[in-house]
């Protein structure tokens, strides 16, 4: 046999046990190659479509290169551990140390060109469907299956490189020489004690890293030095402090509880109980890493996947808030444009047989005497309260010397002094053009007019108005309420061309008209969080496909451990019913508690989420973990009936 074939015969002999690792480096793989596929379509190149998800995909190819370093420089490293003894018995025959180390390079790129070479193979069947779906996206029609030279040469090249690479760094993990050691590597286990104060600190990580996280308005409501700390340190503290509870969770409170169970002696004796617990605490101390690697992996996968879910819920809330009208013209006196613009609009709207209904508002442009550089636009009560009731708001009265202040963007300043109830009924407005001094009854976060058109609006009595009308500017805006509104993107993204195309021919340095439009500007942006959702969707697959195959590696490797301990206790009367209720209980306490630790960390994560944005986002999360939970389940009875298999295959009952 030559030494090419004693590699072979090991990757072959060892092909259960790789056989996950094989199928994640396979798609992470395949997403990589469609990626690239995407990226050097020859069509694409001819055109400047949709730049921002060319560059979305770049950063996801890079993202999938690092994840694959690190998770095949784990997977390979942990393999290599579990087999020292193997590399003990081939020192122990006179193997060198220069042939050990070609030997584990061999079959390591044995499988690395295994999995490059069905990687490809299924990006190639997984391209057609991807180029079809990013077609529908990006709107660029002909995106065909071209043959993928370049793709398959960046893929060839990355991977190849990476497993060198990575083949080339595992052999140092054998870092003894002395065959004794190596036969002896796994046979020493201490029972590791629990550090109570290491435990509280663990404790105290999670508990501060969930409140940070759950209370978001509270802490940037403290002031602006503290908001801004928080909002600065959200983005590193929060997540370092549920990294670090979750290290500790496993490595420390887990033991702790297990010490708990073992002082409760009526459970702890009970049947079974005193096996699986203290096997359990063996386990969990050679999985600790395993655990914490899969915990994170699985909430990385869960917060990416609902935050680009729920986010297609805050595009359509966000479209209606900047503009509560599909669509808006508004009109200064000077305009000449006006008829031609809305006639325009009308007949689009009829041709396509949408029915709208049409609102026209006049305001005036006035300024304050406390601050002349700032401008407000009043309108009249009746007139606000006709676009009230169009939107389904509230009604507000005023009297003549009374106002509510409309601004979608309220400042620090502003939300400071309406958390002062005492002053938030002293607030003054001295208007320039009359001198009229009014009292703001209340700022509102909201307004019927979009933030780009009308900054700040002012709801005065109607008598108010009248008198100002004669020294201010007057506007006048056009409101149209259209029924199925989304469906109307073509005609929005027409109407603001021509308005755009309007303004360029007057040449004036002030436009007298300005347009605003949502179903445009919705339409495209769910163009791109569906690819956004794509491409996260992919990479969350991955990074849950990496942690299960790290799972199902570990269980694999602590098969012939759990056969030496059971065929031993199986002598002394344990029955097989009793050895699969305590393999399952362990098994179970393995798989799930990563999977709870995960879904309680993106459950806090979508807290955080929720009250920045003032949307639920409870049916997106119960979607994706359920998913990803009845996923877990099939894996874990999958796995279950493996290891039980091959749990009792030398044993005799």
């Amino acid at each position: 046999m030559t030494f090419w074939q004693f590699a072979f015969k090991n990757v072959t002999r060892n092909a259960r046990a790789y056989f996950a690792y094989f199928v994640s480096s396979a798609f992470s793989i395949a997403i990589f190659f469609s990626f690239a596929v995407y990226l050097f379509h020859p069509k694409l190149h001819m055109t400047d479509v949709n730049y921002s998800l060319n560059i979305l995909m770049t950063i996801s190819e890079v993202v999938i290169v690092f994840f694959s370093f690190f998770f095949l420089l784990y997977s390979i490293g942990t393999f290599l551990k579990v087999r020292k003894k193997q590399f003990g018995i081939l020192t122990v025959l006179g193997i060198s140390q220069k042939q050990l180390k070609r030997l584990i390079f061999i079959e390591n790129m044995l499988i690395g060109a295994l999995s490059i070479f069905f990687g490809i193979q299924l990006g190639v069947v997984f391209s057609q469907f991807f180029l079809l779906v990013t077609a529908k996206i990006t709107h660029v029609p002909g995106l065909y299956l071209y043959p993928p030279t370049s793709a398959i040469v960046l893929t060839i090249i990355i991977f190849l490189g990476l497993f060198i690479l990575v083949s080339s760094f595992t052999p140092m993990l054998i870092r003894t020489r002395k065959a004794v050691r190596l036969l002896k590597e796994g046979t020493q286990q201490k029972e590791r004690k629990a550090s109570v104060l290491i435990s509280l600190f663990g404790a105290t990580c999670l508990i501060c890293g969930y409140a940070l996280a759950a209370n978001p308005l509270y802490f940037m409501s403290l002031g602006d030095i503290i908001g801004l700390l928080y909002a600065v340190s959200s983005i590193f503290v929060i997540p370092s402090l549920i990294a670090a509870g979750t290290y500790f969770f496993f490595s420390q409170i887990s033991f702790l509880l297990i010490r708990i169970l073992k002082t409760r002696r009526t459970f702890y004796m009970k049947r079974i109980n005193m096996l699986w617990i203290s096997d359990l605490a063996s386990r969990i101390r050679t999985n600790i890493n395993m655990l914490f690697i899969v915990a994170m992996l699985s909430t990385l996968a869960f917060t990416m996947i609902t935050f680009l879910y729920g986010f297609g819920k805050f595009t359509k809330f966000d479209a209606i808030r900047q503009n509560p009208f599909p669509f808006t013209y508004l009109s200064h006196t000077e305009n000449t444009l006006a008829d031609e613009h809305l006639n325009w609009l009308e007949q689009k709207f009829n041709e396509e047989h949408f029915t709208y209904t049409k609102f026209k508002t006049d305001i005036y442009e006035v300024s304050s005497a406390e601050d002349n550089t700032q401008l407000y636009y009043a309108i009249k009560q009746s007139d606000y309260n006709v676009l009230a009731k169009a939107l389904n708001w509230e009604k507000l009265t005023v009297n003549k010397n009374e106002s509510y202040i409309l601004m979608k963007d309220l400042d620090d300043q502003v939300i400071g002094t309406l958390h002062n109830e005492e002053k938030k009924n002293t607030l003054t407005l001295t208007l320039t053009q009359n001198n009229l001094q009014l009292q703001v009854k209340e700022y509102k976060s909201y307004s019927p007019f979009p933030n780009s058109l009308i900054y700040q609006l002012l709801i005065l009595s109607d008598e108010t108005v009248e008198s100002l009308s004669t020294v201010s500017k007057q506007m006048s805006v056009y409101n149209f309420k259209v029924t199925d509104w989304e469906k109307a993107h073509n005609i929005g993204s027409s109407f603001i061309t021509k308005i755009d195309n309007d303004n360029a021919a007057i040449q004036a340095e002030h436009p007298p008209f300005h347009a605003s439009e949502a179903s445009d500007s919705l339409y495209k942006t769910k163009l791109n969080v569906a690819s956004f959702f794509l491409i996260g969707t992919f990479l969350g697959v991955i990074f849950f496909i990496g942690a299960g195959s790290v799972l199902y590696f570990r269980m694999y490797t602590d098969l012939t451990n759990e056969q030496e301990k059971y065929i031993t206790i199986t002598k002394i009367g344990l029955t097989e019913t009793e050895m699969k209720r305590s393999a399952t209980i362990q098994l179970a306490i393995l798989f799930f508690v990563p999977y709870i630790m995960a879904s309680i960390h993106t459950m806090f994560a979508t807290k955080m989420l929720q009250e920045i944005l003032h949307l639920s986002f409870f049916a997106e999360i119960t979607v994706v973990l359920l998913i990803f939970g009845t996923v877990e389940i099939l894996f874990f009875l999958l796995i279950r009936s493996f290891y039980m298999q091959k749990l009792s295959q030398h044993i005799k009952f």
